[in-house]
């Protein structure tokens, strides 16, 4: 055999083992990267080290819910991962869905430098259908551990709600919620920064950016009662107030007659007919001292609106402080000298009456409950102006 052709010959063999082993090195190194494992621990790493672009080469962009490469990388940004030192891993589950599709499920824990968890996340991955060089398994990370889970907005009950400019349907509102407050819990949401806004029809709107990371976002605080609810409130105070008034006035067994509204002081029929009671009192003892009740007047309302407050029992409660003026006309009666005399000498005195104003400044205190609608009374404080 020529000399050429036998260093072709091994020439050719060598190049065969050289591949077969390279195959097999390459086949050994990626049959180790095969796993779930493999792949969550190069995750976690991408995003200790803040390399959001390497990192998403792991998500799962097949499936539902995937996010795009902006989203994602503003996630992992709003978590702070860069902020950890390492990451421990424990299995939880292996399992299989009715498609086929395999998974194992993670806890990971996110560390600092002294082996605090700073953040840990219940983390899925799953086993892609295409494999590597048609043989070696791919894993990838499911994205729903970027979300926030249960993004809960607490705001008065009735209250239609917006994130990000999409309504939340009312199927998504907190079934264990009173009758004042309503909490709409969205399952999934992006850790970021969002519009919210609330509407309601006794409140004015309110749009406020939050943080979807707070995780509980509480609109109830900062909304403040309408124009219309403000008008609401201040007619039943004001005809409370002159009902009040008038029933003092009037004689105990007339008091009813001409009432107004019948329902004015249903819920709080106790306390309102104390103070009736008291002011009638009041005029009674003005009466024994020889003035004569002619007429009460009660103008120039102020309103002062305290926040609301919202619970079980009361249901949503605005409490209104209300100044007024007001003044008490009474007669009294005078003797003047006619310059006549009588057969005794006496001088003649002509019977006349004179009348008494009594005007000041007052302060009730007023608790309604929306119910049903409207704004019903369901307090009054009233100290006794005369």
């Amino acid at each position: 055999m020529k000399v050429w052709k036998r260093i072709l010959i091994k020439t050719l063999l060598f190049a065969v083992v050289a591949a077969a082993a390279g195959a097999g090195g390459v086949a050994w190194k990626e049959s180790s990267r095969d796993t779930a494992r493999y792949a969550l621990e190069q995750y976690a790493q991408h995003l200790i080290d803040q390399e959001p672009d390497r990192a998403y080469l792991y998500q799962d962009t097949e499936g539902e819910g995937a996010l795009t490469k902006e989203e994602f990388t503003a996630a992992a940004q709003a978590r702070k991962y860069s902020l950890c030192a390492g990451y421990q891993l424990e299995k939880e589950n292996s399992r299989t869905d009715e498609n086929g599709s395999e998974y194992e499920d993670y806890r990971i824990s996110f560390v600092n430098s002294d082996g605090e968890e700073q953040l840990s996340e219940e983390i899925a991955v799953r086993k892609q259908e295409e494999k590597k060089f048609f043989f070696f398994d791919q894993w990838k990370v499911l994205p729903d551990h970027c979300m926030v889970k249960d993004f809960a907005i607490q705001v008065p009950a009735g209250s239609a709600v917006t994130v990000g400019g999409e309504r939340l349907d009312a199927s998504l509102i907190r079934e264990d919620e009173d009758n004042a407050s309503d909490t709409y819990v969205v399952p999934s949401i992006l850790p970021e920064t969002v519009e919210v806004s609330a509407s309601h029809s006794q409140f004015d709107d309110l749009t406020v950016t939050v943080s979807t990371m707070d995780q509980t976002v509480d609109l109830r605080t900062d909304m403040q009662l309408s124009e219309n609810a403000r008008a609401a409130c201040l007619e039943t105070g004001v005809k409370a107030l002159r009902e009040v008034l008038r029933q003092a006035a009037a004689d105990e067994e007339n008091a009813g007659e001409e009432a107004g509204d019948e329902n004015l002081f249903a819920l709080c029929e106790e306390e309102t007919g104390r103070l009736i009671q008291e002011q009638r009192l009041a005029l009674e003892a003005q009466s024994d001292e020889g003035y004569e009740f002619e007429s009460v007047a009660v103008w120039e309302y102020n309103p002062r609106f305290e926040q609301p407050v919202y619970t079980e029992e009361t249901g949503i409660q605005a409490v209104m402080e209300l100044t007024f003026r007001y003044s008490w006309t009474f007669r009294y009666p005078e003797y003047l000298e006619t310059g006549d005399y009588d057969e005794n000498g006496e001088p003649i005195l002509e019977e006349s009456s004179r009348e008494d104003v009594r005007p000041g400044e007052g302060r009730a205190k007023l608790t309604f409950s929306y119910r049903e609608g409207s704004w019903q009374l369901t307090g009054l404080e009233l100290p006794r102006i005369l």
